[in-house]
């Protein structure tokens, strides 16, 4: 193998990766490991990335980048080159969706920068199949890029919802820190869980209709709200209160379960016409509060909602009004 001044190696006795700085002879050439230069024989190293390569490095000559973990991933592959200076720098993010589950889904996918659409087009995935679904340039994730997904099972199962809506939004300071975090552990990528598992019916019918109903799973539209349970005038969507598992969950699932909980009680409270909503949020970092602030804008049930102080709740709550026409 010919290796050249620039070129990103292994050393092999120490597992260590380095830079060839200088050729000693044909056999030997001085390798620069954590500020120290040594000089090294030919056999005792491996390459990592060729400096001739440019944008291409050990990441784009990996077909699968694999979490082996079960459920539905997004994978966000950095793309290394070498800078004039001969320093190590991400040129691209190569964003892919990975399907460790033993069902196959049709899905749509949205990316955007700033809410300007960018990408968008829908396919199926199979299960144990990658999908590279685009390149962006390192550059934009300063454009804080958003990632919209819609999943449908392609084998319809009663007991599962039609479709399930997922977003990401990718965060400048985060991707640089978990960028970081693959340098030190000489990974080739990270990942973002969109499900473990794809998500159930949730029940909002009393089970017990007409034993004498020739098809019981109708009504008249008119009475359908008697068989719905009554809804919450207040809901907390403090996640110890949503599940006793929460400890294993990450953020990105228990801000999906907050969400999806204030989903299901939006819909009771309408269905009833109920006047109004208190959400509470609690303070904290603010995001789920304004994540919630976010949704309720894009509901044309909502007539207004006030986040102001309360004595039961401080700020940690939220009003919402509805409007019924």
């Amino acid at each position: 193998m010919k290796f050249s001044i620039g070129d990103i190696v292994v050393v092999l006795h120490s597992n260590e990766n380095g830079e060839i700085i200088d050729t000693i002879n044909d056999e030997m050439f001085l390798v620069k490991v954590g500020g120290i230069s040594f000089p090294v024989y030919k056999d005792q190293v491996e390459l990592l990335r060729n400096k001739q390569m440019g944008i291409e490095s050990k990441i784009e000559n990996s077909k699968t980048v694999s979490t082996n973990e079960e459920g539905v991933w997004v994978i966000i592959s950095p793309v290394f080159k070498m800078n004039e200076f001969g320093e190590e720098v991400v040129k691209k993010l190569k964003i892919s969706l990975q399907n460790n589950t033993k069902s196959t889904y049709s899905f749509s996918y949205k990316l955007s920068f700033l809410g300007n659409r960018n990408t968008e087009f829908a396919e199926e995935i199979q299960p144990s199949q990658t999908i590279l679904l685009n390149e962006i340039l390192f550059e934009e994730i300063n454009d804080y890029p958003i990632l919209q997904f819609q999943f449908s099972l392609v084998d319809f199962n009663v007991k599962k919802v039609l479709s399930h809506s997922v977003t990401l939004k990718l965060k400048p300071k985060q991707v640089f820190f978990k960028i970081e975090e693959l340098k030190i552990q000489n990974k080739t990528s990270f990942s973002y869980l969109l499900f473990s598992e794809f998500p159930k019916k949730v029940e909002l019918f009393k089970p017990e209709l007409a034993a004498n109903s020739l098809n019981p799973n109708l009504f008249e539209a008119t009475r359908s709200k008697e068989h719905l349970r009554q809804p919450l005038s207040v809901i907390d969507l403090h996640i110890e209160k949503l599940t006793f598992n929460w400890q294993q969950m990450s953020n990105f699932e228990i801000l999906s379960l907050q969400l999806k909980t204030l989903e299901i009680e939006f819909e009771l409270s309408i269905a009833h016409l109920q006047p109004s909503l208190i959400v509470i949020h609690g303070v904290g970092s603010g995001k789920l509060k304004n994540e919630i602030h976010e949704w309720l804008k894009t509901r044309k049930e909502v007539k207004s909602f006030l986040n102001q102080y309360d004595s039961r709740f401080g700020y940690g709550a939220t009003k919402i009004y509805f409007q019924y026409h």
